[in-house]
């Protein structure tokens, strides 16, 4: 298994002193069983829903409403200060 080689002069950023991190790199992975994630959703249109748990005081469902280059909902005066977690359900 290769060993990354982070020490002493001329060698930064080499695995084995060979200098091929890219193909060291895919033996690894391959090794080790990984898989590339490159960080995108497979269908980028499609959200996927899920099941969340919300332990709270209160609940207000309303709609977003424009505001701005942002979407605004208003909420009571008393809730100033407090903490709110917003859920997107459609």
């Amino acid at each position: 298994m290769p060993t990354w080689n982070a020490g002493g002069c001329g060698t930064r950023g080499k695995i084995n002193g060979s200098g091929r991190i890219g193909e060291d790199m895919v033996i690894l992975k391959r090794e080790l069983g990984l898989k590339e994630i490159n960080g995108k959703p497979e269908d980028p249109g499609k959200f996927h829903r899920a099941k969340l748990t919300v332990f709270g005081e209160e609940v207000i469902e309303k709609e977003v409403k424009p505001g701005g280059n942002a979407g605004r909902v208003y909420l009571p005066l008393d809730w100033v200060g407090k903490l709110v977690k917003i859920i997107r359900t459609d």
